[in-house]
């Protein structure tokens, strides 16, 4: 054993068979890291409330050779959901909240432009049925605490409308979980985070537990993130909605909060309130599609409540996984056999959700409670004619990202898809067809579904999930169209705060576009309807995370907002000049931007706190004084950009490049 590298608990003790899954979890972690996938990790396993297995790969802090222990701290991301929608049962339990009321009664000021948001409850909060469009963007994950967060969030959904009625389809929404975190603090007269610490922590020993790792003070140990293609060491991360997903813990405290759902040892919630939060939430969507045995309902705050592999054996697991920027995590559960597996990781990855998998299945093999099979060889899937009565959904898709086309191979019986952005059109798959199904090159099943004369094209992996929904060109008569001509338009992003994510760098620039293969629809950081002369609608209503665009006047141009983003055209960019340029940040607290027309080396001055961005032609970031330091060299044609608080000055220094 090499201590530097991980840190070991198990209970030498205990007589209980756990190699294999200890075996397991150290196989998953280290072929996620030699693989790129992580940095470090920390996993653990309670059994019949024992902590049996509590294991840290990796180095924390790289710089200082820290390694990481069983108390080092993860950002968990959206498992910090299930706390929410715990923290809501306890009010439900102090016959303080009731689940099926309406949220305008514990937030009154919360309006939306489309009147069915009246009829939103609390539970379709925490079981994503509410019809939200889905999440904030602006600053709610940097290096920084945004205050404004509740506030900006209330003002965005005065102007939105719903993607669908309340309760008809269960879309995944985070900006639902900050209105809960709104109506717990509310309705508590505590701090979000105190009545979490009073009412869940402290009850359940959680002694490594708190916001996320970029709000811990003192000696908290917590888990670094190194980018993997530069090994760079990125500031300590911290999400601004609690409820959604700011909260920080090591692997064995997530175990001690799973515990509690199974009703013996240590618990918080009444019988009823546990039975609640372990039951499915199906939406009328799920209903609709019941007899296909797809669609596994969310519960209230947990990504499943059942997964079919384990359903067929009698056996209930809960599960929830949370990415942010920099982390991954994945907590699962057998409540009725009391037991838990968390796995917390440095890095963006499915490996979180792959190693608890591989490990509650090891152990509950081990245990006898479970029969694991391995899979049969067979043939691969041989592709079929494509029918005929499928030639309709040839054509034009709507992903969650942008528009995608189907088209048929009929010699070779393939379905090729691609994506379109503008006139370009790049290959995604080729599938095969086989009875009824679709396949890709590695046996992934995906299907055409049709519920209410919509038609979705869904995936049947572990749960299956809506993919694309079929575009549908406008109807007879005048095609709508945007006040301004959009085509061919690039956005500079104007509400960026210095202490935002270095990911969300890269999203700072897009460009727009009109469909000219479906008329009346607009691509502005996903595809729009338009719907008059300064709005365009969402037009993925089945898909998570969709937005509305608003054109509005501004400094005498036209700019844009779409979701909590604000744009301005990139004719709005102050020419540099050869010497000093000054860029001060207006009482609108706006960042600046600068077009380099010419190659040159760039130098700074900067506040203390603000932050320069350097963009390639080609829209790369070159520069970000985050992580960067120093003169460096831009191309002509780069783009600048300045953010920092109202009132604070930057010199930027444009030397002729030699």
């Amino acid at each position: 054993m090499i201590i530097s590298l991980f840190s070991l608990c198990t209970d030498s003790k205990n007589q209980e068979p756990y190699e294999k899954a200890v075996i397991t979890a150290r196989s998953e972690i280290w072929k996620a890291i030699t693989n790129g996938k992580a940095s470090s990790a920390s996993v653990a396993i309670m059994d019949n409330g024992k902590m049996v297995y509590s294991e840290g790969f990796g180095m924390a802090d790289w710089e200082q050779s820290i390694s990481v222990t069983r108390d080092t701290l993860y950002n968990i991301g959206s498992v910090s959901k299930t706390f929410c929608a715990t923290a809501m049962m306890l009010l439900v339990d102090d016959q303080k909240v009731d689940l099926d009321h309406k949220v305008t009664e514990y937030i009154p000021e919360f309006i939306m432009a489309d009147q069915r948001y009246k009829d939103i409850t609390v539970r379709m909060l925490l079981n994503h049925t509410s019809g939200l469009p889905g999440t904030s963007y602006a600053n709610v994950m940097g290096y920084k605490f945004h205050a404004e967060v509740d506030k900006e969030l209330i003002e965005k959904l005065k102007t939105a409308n719903l993607k669908h009625t309340p309760n008809e389809m269960a879309i995944y929404c985070n900006d639902g979980f900050t209105l809960a975190e709104m109506i717990i603090e509310r309705v508590s007269g505590k701090s979000y985070i105190d009545f979490l610490e009073e009412r869940i922590f402290k009850p359940l020993s959680m002694k490594h537990s708190g916001l996320s790792i970029g709000e811990q003070k003192g000696k908290a140990e917590i888990a670094g993130y190194y980018a993997p293609n530069t090994g760079k060491h990125y500031p300590a991360e911290v999400l601004s909605v609690y409820g959604a997903g700011g909260l920080s813990m090591s692997a064995a405290d997530l175990c001690r909060f799973g515990d509690s759902f199974s009703g013996k040892g240590k618990k918080i919630l009444s019988d009823s309130s546990l039975a609640e939060m372990r039951k499915e939430q199906p939406s009328l969507f799920n209903e609709n599609v019941k007899k296909e045995d797809l669609f596994l309902p969310y519960g209230l705050g947990w990504d499943c409540t059942n997964l079919s592999e384990f359903q067929k054996q009698g056996i209930q697991l809960l599960g929830k996984g949370g990415n942010t920027s920099n982390f991954s995590s994945f907590l699962a559960i057998i409540p009725e056999k009391r037991i838990s597996v968390a796995v917390t990781l440095s890095g963006l990855s499915s490996a979180a959700t792959d190693a608890v998998i591989n490990i509650i299945k090891a152990l509950l093999e081990e245990k006898g409670i479970m029969k694991t099979e391995s899979p049969l060889a067979s043939k691969p899937v041989v592709s079929e004619k494509i029918p005929e009565t499928l030639s309709a959904d040839q054509g034009l898709w709507i992903g969650g990202e942008g528009l995608v086309k189907f088209t048929f191979d009929r010699g070779n019986n393939t379905i090729n898809i691609s994506s379109l952005k503008g006139v370009k059109e790049t290959p995604r798959a080729v599938l095969i067809y086989n009875q009824g199904f679709f396949y890709d090159q590695l046996g992934a099943k995906y299907g055409l579904l049709e519920v209410k004369g919509k038609e979705y094209f869904i995936s049947y992996q572990m749960a299956a999930g809506i993919l694309l929904q079929k575009a549908l060109p406008e109807g007879e008569g005048e095609v709508r169209q945007l006040k301004i001509d959009i085509h061919n338009q690039k956005w500079l992003r104007r509400n960026v705060k210095s202490y935002e994510v270095l990911e969300s760098s890269g999203s700072h620039l897009v460009t727009s576009s009109n469909i000219d293969t479906l008329p009346g629809y607009i691509d502005f950081i996903g595809i729009k309807k338009v719907q008059g002369p300064d709005f365009a609608a969402i037009a993925g209503t089945a898909l998570r995370d969709q937005t509305e665009l608003f054109l509005f006047e501004k400094e005498g141009d036209t700019w844009a907002r779409v979701s909590d983003m604000i744009w301005s055209p990139v004719s709005s960019a102050k020419n540099a000049v050869e010497g000093e340029n000054l860029l001060i940040i207006g009482k609108d607290g706006y960042n600046k931007w600068l077009n380099i027309a010419k190659e040159g080396v760039l130098s700074f001055k900067n506040p203390p706190e603000g932050r320069i961005i350097l963009y390639s032609p080609d829209e790369a970031v070159l520069y970000d004084s985050i992580v960067d330091s120093g003169e460096v060299y831009a191309p002509a044609g780069s783009l600048m950009e300045a953010a920092g608080e109202v009132g604070e000055i930057f010199i930027v220094t444009v030397k002729q490049y030699e």
